[in-house]
């Protein structure tokens, strides 16, 4: 099959149905909303609806170019650990053009395989995907803290001391993934 067989329409599909796993984890498959020939994009293999197991206590941050972040808690767990969400909004990509979209799909897959890998304390840990039809969420550890860029810009000075402590932990997590 060629690349244009990716984004051909079936009319036979259900849109509420996940397709069944391709073998090539490396394209991002869309696929159609049965009658109307728009496109429904699929990040992952996880299709599943964030809220059957989530609650979402308050957003945290500002929304970014395709999302937002969320506090949230499993359903099940009666002790209601935070956890953070980070909810994209699939619609965005269909507003921007084909080679771009198809470049942002292959990076995102790329990101979720990788942090589902990946286990170091200096790393954000990815816990769990869900995907629907309209957005995909990327369940993560809980990080209080708020963001390094903003901390550094709201201190008056930055010891060099403090400088060497946050670069070190910067340099071991990359020295890990690599």
């Amino acid at each position: 099959p060629n690349e244009d067989d990716e984004w051909k329409t079936d009319p036979e599909e259900n849109a509420d149905e996940y397709p069944l796993e391709d073998d090539d984890d490396e394209k991002a498959p869309a696929f159609s909303k049965q009658g109307s020939g728009a496109k429904t994009i699929f990040v992952t293999y996880q299709f599943r609806h964030f809220d059957d197991d989530y609650v979402v206590v308050k957003s945290i941050g500002e929304p970014g170019q395709f999302g937002i972040a969320y506090e949230c808690y499993l359903r099940s767990d009666s002790q209601q650990t935070r956890r953070c969400v980070k909810e994209i909004n699939k619609a965005r990509f269909h507003h921007i053009n084909n080679d771009a979209r198809d470049d942002i799909l292959r990076t995102m897959q790329n990101e979720i395989a990788i942090l589902r890998k990946v286990e170091h304390p200096n790393i954000v840990k990815l816990y769990d995907v869900y995907e629907d039809r309209h957005k995909l969420h990327l369940i993560m550890e809980f990080l209080p803290g708020g963001e390094l860029f903003a901390r550094i810009c709201e201190k008056e000075s930055f010891s060099e001391r403090e400088a060497a402590r946050t670069l070190k932990q910067i340099l071991e997590a990359l020295d890990h993934m690599h």
